[in-house]
């Protein structure tokens, strides 16, 4: 068993290190590279390729772009955390959460490099086998659900809707809804994905989001569709890579044809 750190900056050492022998605590050989998504593009995606991992985390601060680019190289689930710099790690928070639609991250608090060890070691260790979309009452939550169950059946995985959380099950990814502001459940040694859902918004609202993710994984706002996403590279089964692999070049082409 293995992880592949990346970070952007060696200046980021009090995240990396301390997540690293996190691991390795765990029982999981850790491998960190200083890596920069703008500054050594090309050596990062020779890495990434050659990666045996079966998860990666990338962390970095201000732009935070390292996460996302990770994301857009393999079809691996990628672990975010955003470094605190400049508006206390807001901007990287922002950047490693607000991926769009088809390229999935999961992103984790500032600095949560504890966060980033246990959901590393949780993909690493457990045979994930099934998705529970949790249904809480709301326009909101329901758009933001619709938008998982389009995925999943788009991509023929089945799912179980639950009325209440309950995270009891222990192979099985649960990904829930919360509105912006909305207490944040404390789950452990659970795959739970919380998606942040909110109609409208304004940028004050990122400073819930910076709040509420002190606990957990999540999504960008509103991203059902990339929690499925999360969900089904956390399963990991060559069915469910060939059919994201897919997705991403219907993506491709789809953008390639647009002409101005």
């Amino acid at each position: 068993m293995s992880v592949s750190i990346y970070f952007g900056s060696a200046s980021d050492k009090n995240v990396f290190l301390p997540l690293k022998k996190q691991l390795e605590r765990k029982k999981i050989k850790a491998m960190v590279k200083v890596l920069s998504a703008h500054r050594t593009p090309k050596e990062l995606e020779k890495s990434v390729k050659k990666s045996n991992s079966k998860v990666l985390i990338g962390g970095a601060g201000l732009s935070a772009a390292l996460p996302g680019v990770l994301a857009s190289l393999s079809l691996k689930p990628i672990i975010g955390v955003p470094v605190s710099g400049n508006y206390s790690g807001l901007d990287a928070l922002l950047s490693v959460h607000q991926i769009p639609p088809g390229i999935a991250v999961l992103g984790v608090g500032v600095d949560n490099w504890k966060q980033a060890a246990e959901t590393a070691a949780l993909i690493e260790k457990e045979k994930f086998s099934g998705i529970t979309l949790i249904k809480r009452k709301g326009k909101e939550n329901e758009k933001a659900m619709d938008k998982a169950r389009q995925i999943l059946e788009k991509l023929d995985m089945n799912y179980i809707v639950q009325e209440k959380p309950k995270y009891d099950e222990k192979k099985m990814v649960y990904i829930d809804f919360l509105k912006l502001g909305q207490k944040v459940p404390d789950v452990k040694n659970k795959m739970v994905l919380f998606v942040p859902v909110k109609n409208k918004n304004n940028a004050k609202d990122s400073l819930r989001l910076l709040k509420m993710s002190k606990k957990g994984n999540w999504t960008g706002l509103n991203r059902g569709d990339n929690a499925a996403l999360i969900a089904l590279q956390i399963i990991g089964t060559k069915k469910t890579f060939k059919k994201i692999k897919q997705l991403r070049l219907e993506k491709k082409k789809e953008i390639l044809k647009e002409r101005w």
